[in-house]
């Protein structure tokens, strides 16, 4: 099988992670493998069972750099801080992050002769995780309550959950499939992105 084939999968450059979409009633679930086992039933048959976790389980581990700018030797200031919008602030804080890992300067690309694979820190096509984007104003005519996060080495879902509470936000990841519209206009991504967002789903309209 495919997914018990765990080095197969490696060497044929196919990644060690394993994601999954469930499409019903036009609504997706989107996860990964968290883990495998073989059971052996007693009728004899061997059974494959996956274990999945949704796809937001990415966030809870993903580290929020004091200054994502900087290497890790030499961090100034000692806190990442930034205020705004709740949705605005808390987008911009995990896309600094991950622009972090593409960021040539400081993760040296994977072929270093290429001249162009030092050009493409902005080229979201190639990203596995993206942020919807969200700008300053349009936050601010949506009446988003305000906040301020900081972290010090702390991961994105420990800064965030307490303001997205605050703000009655929350957080919504969608994998992204080869002939599915544009998450924004102009968006070029690859197949199988995760794209988050943060979306209000508390029921209540300002109007």
């Amino acid at each position: 099988l495919w997914i018990h084939d765990h080095q197969g999968r490696i060497n044929r450059g196919q990644g060690r992670n394993v994601a999954v979409t469930v499409d019903y009633c036009g609504a997706r679930w989107s996860g990964i493998m968290d883990k495998y086992t073989i059971e052996q039933r007693g009728d004899g048959d061997s059974v494959l069972v996956v274990d999945w976790v949704h796809d937001y389980e990415k966030l809870k581990w993903r580290t929020v750099w004091s200054n994502p700018f900087l290497p890790a030797w030499f961090q100034a200031p000692r806190a990442f801080m930034l205020a705004g919008p709740v949705d605005w602030v808390l987008k911009v804080s995990l896309f600094l992050q991950l622009f972090r890992e593409h960021n040539p300067l400081l993760n040296l690309p994977d072929d270093p002769l290429n001249l162009n694979s030092w050009l493409t820190s902005l080229d979201q096509s190639t990203w596995n995780m993206v942020v919807r984007p969200t700008g300053f104003l349009e936050s601010m005519a949506s009446g988003r309550v305000w906040g301020i996060c900081i972290a010090r080495w702390t991961n994105w879902h420990d800064m965030a959950h307490q303001m997205l509470e605050d703000a009655e936000l929350s957080v919504r990841c969608d994998r992204w499939l080869t002939g599915d519209p544009p998450p924004w206009p102009g968006a070029r991504l690859r197949h199988g992105t995760l794209v988050v967002d943060i979306v209000d789903k508390s029921g209540v309209y300002l109007g």
